[in-house]
């Protein structure tokens, strides 16, 4: 198996191909489009510790959940544009 079909199998081809100018956050947007939303396995996704990427963002001023939220919000905006109903969980 080839050198790309390895980090694909992996999940971490994206981190080869990634901008160098765009955030993390932005970064993390992108990841969340089809993939997990569980931190650990987003941290482990973009090979650091939870902390870590807690720590990240926060220099960003923002946060897992923040980003998590907004692509999610952003998401059912689409889905509400195209016609289709979406369904709201609250805590």
């Amino acid at each position: 198996m080839g050198f790309y079909a390895v980090l694909e199998n992996q999940g971490t081809f994206h981190l080869l191909c990634q901008d160098p100018t765009q955030i993390l956050s932005e970064r993390l947007a992108r990841y969340f489009t089809g993939s997990s939303d569980k931190m650990q396995e987003v941290a482990e996704a973009f090979l650091m510790s939870p902390s870590t990427l807690s720590r990240k963002l926060k220099t960003e001023n923002t946060s897992f959940f923040h980003r998590l939220t907004n692509v999610r919000m952003l998401h059912s905006l689409s889905l509400l544009q195209e016609g289709q109903s979406v369904q709201i969980k609250t805590a």
